[in-house]
């Protein structure tokens, strides 16, 4: 890993429960999003690096920030949170498309489950977003 990564990572060094701890939700949902994506590039890099096993555990961690945004979104009915929020998680489900098809065959499937997670997580802010207002 080259040492810009390295740096990259300890500067969004935040873990979910230190998000979680923050007040109010549309900077919850925005901390949570950028968690994500930060994950995603820390488990692209150990793709490359070959460590599936910390790859996966980076793609849980990832998956797991996209759901902690959802919960946020749920908590604040923010309609410019939700939609940055559900474009966020669409361009990580395209980058996790590009993923899946670059690692190896055995590899793929590990994928499957998160991809599953966030497919939920963005039917669900679009689902509240294109939902009935109360």
């Amino acid at each position: 890993m080259t040492w810009l990564a390295i740096l990259a990572m300890s500067i969004v060094a935040q873990d979910l429960d230190q998000i979680r701890a923050e007040n109010d939700p549309p900077k919850r949902a925005t901390k949570a999003m950028e968690f994500a994506a930060q994950k995603f590039t820390d488990a692209r890099q150990l793709s490359i690096d070959g460590d599936f096993a910390k790859m996966n555990e980076a793609l849980d961690e990832m998956a797991d920030g996209t759901e902690l945004a959802a919960e946020a979104i749920e908590a604040k009915r923010n309609v410019g949170v939700m939609k940055r929020a559900e474009q966020r998680c669409r361009d990580l489900l395209r980058r996790l498309d590009t993923l899946k098809s670059d690692l190896p065959a055995g590899e793929q499937a590990s994928i499957d489950p998160i991809e599953k997670r966030l497919h939920a997580v963005q039917e669900g802010i679009l689902g509240r977003i294109m939902g009935k207002r109360k």
